[in-house]
């Protein structure tokens, strides 16, 4: 299988492996993402479609904690990476500089390699990533004032949630370290506030409820250990002889009887696990195959889009152009008419009538060329290619494109996004 339909299946499986990721099934994810880098090494997805599917299985093997798997997979992408000035290149650094922190190295080296890229960052959102990894090592490393400046930060910019609730995850532990337990609670707060808000995300949600749990239990613990210090001090110094003797026989009392219902509520509590872990597993099992079911039907709708005659007359006016920035536009001789980008139009709205309105739900003032790029994403051209078809040079395109993104205020670029809504992974 060879040119667009290893292309479609590098994409197909590359989608397939983000579901399972995000369902923590790093295993299966590890499979789908293998079977994608062979179509991608076939038929290239992008200059750097390689790098970024190495780098994804990288942070399957990081998330399993097999750091030296997750290591050798990061320095490939490095490998394969023919320029360093995008943020796959500085994503793929900090993971790796984190992985090489876990994996015994020195924190100095990871946190040098972390600042150098920093001065690069593009956006606010990429240096908070930044700031998160570096406060990472510095909590594990014990720094809890340098760790407490970079999650603080992290913590106070409210446009990322999930970034922030993380952020709180770490607050909340370094700050029941260092006794501010006022701020600890504020941030434990946060996180229930938050596991409630974001109830669809159902990993996330059982994973803060039981750091909260766990932390509220410590909290009670010492407390409790507290109040029972206070209370034997001053039996010894009140309470005769023969009244500790009957204290420690009540003691010996209250432990066995705590004991008996300790055991009884573990047993309940292991039933009732069993049943859960069944319950969650059909539901994991039917979230799986509507999946896969989504996908296929993703697949299929794409597939008949393309197939349509002017997605393959403009896919074919530039598959085989071999485009460098060297030669000015004009020399390729080809562009869009009207008739054809009216035809293109057509088509979208009769296979994703749902692009456009989303498109302008982002930005209602979105205008006819901003909107022609996004159809020409959706076909999976990149910005010279469509400089070629629009007779322009590469740089206005590209500025187009990440005007466009700040337009629709999105995190990701527009390419990525359009593909997304039609349900196409990208790499």
């Amino acid at each position: 299988m060879v040119g667009h339909k290893a292309r479609f299946m590098s994409l197909t499986y590359g989608h397939l492996g983000e579901i399972f990721s995000e369902q923590f099934m790093m295993e299966s994810a590890i499979t789908c993402f293998e079977n994608a880098l062979v179509y991608c090494k076939i038929e290239p997805t992008s200059p750097i479609g390689i790098s970024k599917i190495l780098y994804r299985i990288g942070k399957q093997y990081d998330m399993m904690n097999e750091i030296g798997n997750a290591n050798s997979y990061y320095s490939q992408a490095l490998e394969n990476l023919t320029s360093t000035d995008n943020m796959v290149y500085r994503d793929i650094i900090a993971s790796k500089a984190l992985c090489d922190y876990k994996a015994g190295g020195a924190a100095k080296a990871s946190l040098d390699e972390l600042r150098h890229i920093l001065s690069s960052v593009d956006t606010e959102q990429e240096l908070l990533n930044r700031y998160f990894t570096i406060g990472v090592i510095f909590f594990h490393d014990g720094n809890y004032d340098s760790a407490l400046y970079y999650f603080e930060t992290v913590f106070a910019n409210k446009e990322n949630v999930n970034l922030q609730t993380v952020a709180a995850c770490y607050l909340c532990n370094v700050y029941d370290s260092i006794k501010e337990f006022g701020k600890a609670d504020v941030c434990a707060r946060f996180l229930v506030d938050h596991k409630k808000w974001e109830g669809e995300n159902k990993a996330l949600v059982s994973k803060l409820e039981n750091m909260f749990k766990t932390y509220m239990d410590q909290k009670q613990h010492k407390e409790a250990e507290e109040m029972r210090k206070k209370s034997i001090r001053k039996t010894i110094v009140i309470i005769v002889p023969i009244a500790i003797v009957v204290t420690l026989s009540i003691i010996v009392l209250a432990k066995q009887r705590s004991r008996n219902l300790l055991k009884k509520q573990q047993e309940e509590a292991d039933r009732l696990l069993g049943k859960t872990e069944k319950e969650h597993e059909k539901e994991l099992r039917r979230l799986q195959a509507e999946a896969e079911q989504q996908l296929a039907d993703a697949a299929e709708l794409y597939a008949a889009f393309l197939e349509e005659p002017v997605c393959v007359k403009i896919n074919g006016l530039v598959r085989d152009l071999h485009i460098t920035t060297r030669k000015p536009y004009s020399h390729y001789h080809i562009s869009l008419d009207e008739d054809t980008i009216a035809q293109l139009s057509e088509v979208v709205t009769v296979h994703y009538g749902e692009l456009k309105p989303a498109l302008q739900c982002l930005y209602p003032s979105i205008g006819h060329e901003d909107m022609l790029l996004c159809y020409l994403y959706l076909l999976g051209l990149n910005n010279k290619q469509i400089a070629v078809l629009r007779q322009r040079d590469y740089s206005t395109v590209r500025k187009q494109a990440k005007e466009l993104m700040g337009k629709l205020r999105i995190d990701k670029t527009v390419r990525e996004y359009v593909l997304g809504v039609a349900g196409i992974a990208t790499c």
